[in-house]
């Protein structure tokens, strides 16, 4: 059998990253007969950190490292700006409702593909790898606009109707 290509990350901004694996706590096991049993797998997440500052002999510490089977969602790898709904906190103070208006939001980057000579064996060591049981939150692309259901799409478009306000 073909051995897999692995792909190595570097953490370069803090973040959690989810992963299934099996549910260790017990009050969420489910009674079968007269045993509990554990649930096959949910989503827990792993907290990464970059590389925090220099051992005594001034060589870099190193920071957390994931192995994945396939690249890892645009989320994560590269800068991304999309557009989410937040409450308009001037129109709110002076109407007194609760209207809202379209942000421009921008993520950080995560994670950084490691080139194949830069993977040792010391990162091959201490990297993340739990095979195929990361979450499929790290693999989508999060890049998308907010879009809401044709329901409140159309009550959004009325109450801007009634409060004179332009559509883009």
């Amino acid at each position: 059998m073909a051995k897999q290509k692995k792909y190595y990350y570097e953490c370069v901004y803090p973040c959690d990253v989810p992963w299934y694996g099996p549910d260790q706590r017990r009050e969420r096991w489910v009674q079968k007969g007269k045993m509990l049993v554990q649930p096959p797998r949910v989503l827990h997440s792993v907290r990464c950190f970059p590389s925090r500052g220099y051992n005594a002999r001034g060589e870099k510490l190193l920071g957390d490292y994931i192995a994945t089977n396939r690249p890892i969602g645009k989320a994560f790898t590269e800068e991304v700006t999309k557009s989410v709904s937040r409450v308009d906190w001037n129109a709110r103070l002076r109407d007194g409702g609760s209207p809202r208006k379209m942000v421009e939001k921008s993520s950080k980057v995560k994670f950084v593909l490691l080139e194949p000579d830069e993977v040792t064996d010391a990162v091959r060591r201490i990297a993340y790898d739990f095979e195929d049981d990361w979450g499929a939150a790290l693999f989508n692309d999060a890049d998308t606009d907010v879009v809401l259901p044709a329901e409140a799409a159309e009550m959004a478009r009325q109450g801007a109707r009634e409060l004179n306000v332009k559509e883009k």
